[in-house]
């Protein structure tokens, strides 16, 4: 939920932005509030934005909380906010502001500021006829004041071929200059009790949780049923990994590292994360010396929650010396960039991309 939510916005405008809680879509998690994960009071130090969640405005799942209604714009009723007694109504925005991305139509962030910036009753009083037969019978229409979305996951940013918008832009194709992450991601750090979680599966796969190592992120699952990958990877990212152990070799004997002379010369340890739940596919890994960050072993769900897996993954990945990811993969991007911010560069030798 965002009051002027374009991103560009976000650096020289003090705005109020409620958030959601967080819903899996590759995952078990249920509901999750953001600061569950993250950091958020320096987000709002460091981006000048006042971020509240809704469990600061409402009690959730408690009987006899006043009902509210609130109407936003989009395609998919999630009903997001039910389990703080809020009614969502949801309404789709004009054509000529829609694009289509890789997996769903959306909006781009100069067309949500049309939105928060010009009126737009002309068209909902003709999508109130169209679906309600009347504006007396349709829910209220989206407030200016309160601008409401249901999902800006698909939002991409503008990016212009010949002058014109190019409207077949992918949702991966992510840089370090899109202000999604310029403006937004960059400023985001996992939470204290997530890193200490973090520490601790550290510490159960290598014996401490301050030991250099190599990371490793492997898609399969739903990429696989796409056709977007092969099962049979192993030999292109164990190739990105004797590359990556090669540069971390140099830079170790430069001292970069700081890894001391007991540590010259030899290779790091290697992690690896996957969604992939085929035995023998991890084996075949786990045969080349690989560490397996194996959320059943460390109970993680149990423990935790379904968010944490996937979470974990994130954080542990994103602190390793070198990093080999799997292309055409948001979460491989942000990790990307979060160890290029880490490492205060522009571009790090000692990361690889597969496929």
């Amino acid at each position: 939920m965002f009051v002027k939510p374009f991103l560009q916005s976000l650096l020289w405008e003090t705005e109020t932005t409620f958030s959601a809680d967080l819903n899996a879509l590759h995952s078990e998690g249920g509901p999750t509030p953001l600061s569950t994960f993250f950091d958020l009071k320096s987000f709002s130090y460091y981006t000048n934005v006042s971020l509240v969640e809704w469990s600061n405005v409402k009690i959730a799942d408690i009987p006899g909380t006043k009902p509210e209604k609130l109407s936003c714009w989009g395609w998919h009723d999630e009903r997001l906010l039910q389990r703080y007694n809020v009614h969502t109504d949801f309404w789709p925005p004009p054509g000529q502001l829609t694009v289509p991305s890789s997996i769903s139509t959306s909006m781009t962030f100069p067309a949500i500021e049309v939105l928060a910036s010009q009126s737009q009753d002309e068209w909902l009083t003709s999508m109130a006829i169209k679906y309600f037969g009347s504006t007396s019978n349709a829910p209220a229409f989206p407030d200016q004041q309160l601008l409401c979305f249901d999902n800006l996951f698909y939002v991409p940013s503008t990016h212009f071929v010949d002058g014109a918008v190019d409207r077949h832009y992918q949702i991966e194709e992510f840089d370090p200059q899109d202000p999604v992450w310029k403006n937004v991601g960059r400023h985001l750090r996992f939470s204290a009790s997530l890193d200490a979680i973090a520490n601790d599966l550290l510490y159960s796969l290598l014996g401490s949780s301050k030991k250099p190592y190599v990371a490793v992120h492997i898609r399969q699952g739903d990429f696989l049923e796409m056709g977007r990958v092969t099962a049979n990877v192993s030999e292109s990212y164990s190739i990105a990994v004797r590359e990556v152990q090669e540069e971390l070799a140099i830079r170790q004997r430069g001292g970069i590292l700081g890894l001391g002379p007991k540590r010259r010369n030899k290779k790091l340890p290697v992690l690896f994360a996957t969604d992939s739940d085929d035995p023998a596919f991890v084996k075949q890994l786990t045969k080349m010396g690989w560490i397996y960050i194996d959320h059943k072993e460390f109970a993680t769900v149990q423990r935790f929650g379904g968010w944490y897996p996937g979470v974990l993954d994130s954080a542990i990945l994103s602190r390793s010396s070198g990093f080999i990811g799997c292309g055409h993969l948001t979460s491989s991007a942000l990790i990307f960039f979060a160890r290029r911010l880490m490492n205060n560069s522009s571009l790090q030798d000692e990361d690889e991309i597969v496929g």
